[in-house]
């Protein structure tokens, strides 16, 4: 557990999350998935949104699989005694045509509660992560991005992070 101070002045407490504990976070994820639904309305032409319940369902048994991995990562910030916000990143093989390393690190899940956004807090989360990942001996991570999230693209530019490819959906 890490406290720090974020840019306001309030104090963001850091803790691992254990996997005892995953269900904790799912307030976040609902947040998050509904901000998804509204940045991408593209999609709706190919599939319709999952209802909210599925959506943690299907997300909660992917931390849960990924747990038992090494290098798994589930990092909460709390404020006031309360979760806003939160990190999930595990280390995956790397294969590319780039020399990245072995492996890669990769943040499957940031997010920050609307209503503290803009403090510090996802940045601070970021760089535990980025430490976490130099334990391992990772040199590079890999976010993905709603592509019309252009706060999450400035975000992630304040890392030095560069879009390398794109991912595209099409019915089959």
């Amino acid at each position: 557990m890490s406290t720090r101070e974020c840019s306001d002045g309030w104090h963001a407490v850091l803790r691992t999350i254990p996997v005892d504990e995953i269900a904790s976070v799912k307030h976040l994820w609902l947040e998050l998935t509904e901000y998804h639904w509204g940045c991408a309305p593209e999609v709706s032409a190919l599939a319709d949104p999952v209802d909210a319940e599925t959506s943690w369902a299907r997300r909660r048994a992917q931390y849960e699989g990924w747990s038992s991995e090494s290098g798994w990562l589930l990092l909460g910030a709390t404020v006031d005694g309360q979760l806003v916000a939160y990190a999930a990143a595990r280390i995956v093989a790397a294969a590319s045509s780039r020399s990245f390393g072995s492996t890669l690190g990769k943040l499957e899940t940031l997010v920050v509660r609307s209503t503290h956004r803009g403090r510090g807090i996802g940045m601070l989360l970021s760089e535990h992560v980025e430490r976490h990942w130099r334990t391992f001996d990772v040199s590079h991570g890999t976010v993905s991005i709603i592509a019309r999230n252009s706060g999450a693209q400035r975000f992630y530019e304040r890392f030095d992070a560069v879009e390398y490819m794109r991912t595209f959906y099409f019915p089959v």
